[in-house]
């Protein structure tokens, strides 16, 4: 038997011949292992010419890469977002900017970054290494229609999102009586918390906030929100 073993990045690729057939033993035998692909390297942000995030990162030199898929997190939603996807080793963010020298930027917060690589199988990769930048972004999520300002009576209350089921964003509205604290996270089935969306101190009145499942799978997640002694939890559904 004649074993030839080679691998291309994460791929094992096995050729041989054995002693079996009617053909004097020259019957080729071939096995491809195809496994992920492996992540990009060096993941790193700099500042463009025109004012926005310009990532770059180094190759996985996989002979079967297909393309890169670029995701954001941003500290107002708390989650993972899918970008874009390229099949170069840059991307430059044109919806963010750095903050100018010496000027107070009220959006200006931080932002994560990290890239994976996507093979002709489709097969995706763990992620590349994450790199924080604080950058001016969009407002936070509005309120909607305070009614501590319009003399209606405010009760504390979690609505159902919507729509639902939801691919990738979904709405999620809730009042509050008092000025106070709030909590609002989204856990999966088995508890584990999979996203922050309010963290803070608000005043008494309704509120948005949009969430963003883009990396995450199919199924059925629960949010829950704390404010004073108001507890309250309900189901969503991300369907692909």
């Amino acid at each position: 038997m004649h074993l030839n073993l080679s691998s291309a990045g994460n791929e094992v690729h096995v050729i041989w011949k054995d002693q079996y057939g009617n053909n004097g033993g020259n019957n080729l035998r071939y096995k491809y292992d195809d496994q992920d692909p492996l992540a990009p390297q060096d993941l790193a942000v700099t500042q463009s010419l025109n004012n926005h995030p310009f990532l770059s990162w180094l190759p996985n030199n996989e002979p079967d890469n297909n393309f890169y898929k670029i995701y954001r997190w941003d500290s107002y939603t708390g989650v993972w977002q899918y970008l874009n996807q390229t099949s170069g080793t840059s991307y430059e963010d044109l919806s963010l900017t750095y903050c100018p020298p010496k000027i107070y930027c009220p959006d200006e917060r931080n932002f994560s970054f990290r890239v994976t690589a996507v093979d002709l199988a489709s097969h995706e990769s763990v992620p590349s290494n994450e790199v924080v930048v604080s950058l001016v972004g969009g407002p936070p999520p509005p309120k909607i229609g305070n009614s501590a300002n319009s003399g209606e009576s405010l009760e504390y209350s979690l609505a159902q999102n919507y729509p639902n089921p939801f691919n990738p964003s979904t709405t999620i509205t809730y009042s509050i009586k008092s000025d106070g604290f709030v909590n609002l996270k989204v856990f999966d089935m088995l508890g584990t918390e999979v996203a922050n969306l309010v963290n803070e101190f608000q005043d008494a009145g309704n509120y948005s906030v949009t969430f963003n499942a883009a990396n995450l799978p199919s199924g059925i997640y629960v949010y829950k929100i704390e404010a004073s002694s108001f507890t309250d939890t309900k189901k969503l559904i991300l369907l692909r």
